[in-house]
C-alpha cells in the first residue's frame, strides 16, 4: 500500500513539474484555432509564465514573462503593450492585451489571472501605471 501511495505521489509531482511546458509551436497551433476571448488570454498568460520559469517575485522575472507574452500576442495579431507599475515601492512589469476591452496579463506578483483593466486598477490599487 505504501508503495502504491508513493508511486501516485511521484506521478502527480512529475505531472505538475511538466505542466505548462508544451512547446511554442504546439501552443501557437492551439491558440490560432481558439476563440479570441478571456480564456485564450488566460492560457497565454499561464503558459508564458511557465516559459520564463523561476520565482515570479525574483527581480527581472516579471519582465522576462512580459516579453514572452508580448511575442505570442503579436504573433496572434492581438494588440498588446508592456506596462510597468509600482507595487509596495517596487517596479513591476505586466502586459495589457486588447480584445473587446483591455485585459491585464500578470505573472503572479498580483495574481496569476487575467483581469479587466479597470477592475485591477480599482480593486488592487495599482499605482503609477505607465507605458514601458
Amino acid at each position: 500500500m505504501k508503495k502504491l501511495i508513493l508511486t501516485a505521489i511521484v506521478i502527480v509531482l512529475i505531472g505538475c513539474s511538466t505542466l505548462g511546458t508544451a512547446n511554442r509551436q504546439t501552443m501557437m497551433s492551439k491558440w490560432q484555432k481558439s476563440d479570441r476571448d478571456v480564456e485564450l488570454l488566460a492560457d497565454i498568460n499561464g503558459w508564458s509564465n511557465w516559459q520564463a520559469k523561476g520565482n515570479p517575485l525574483e527581480p527581472g522575472k516579471c519582465a522576462d514573462q512580459a516579453e514572452v507574452k508580448l511575442s505570442v500576442l503579436k504573433e496572434l495579431n492581438i494588440p498588446a503593450k508592456r506596462m510597468t507599475c509600482t507595487i509596495e515601492g517596487k517596479g513591476h512589469a505586466f502586459v495589457i492585451a486588447t480584445l473587446d476591452r483591455d485585459y491585464i496579463l500578470d505573472n503572479g506578483t498580483i495574481n496569476d489571472v487575467v483581469w479587466a483593466e479597470e477592475a485591477l486598477l480599482s480593486t488592487w490599487g495599482i499605482a503609477d501605471v505607465e507605458a514601458w
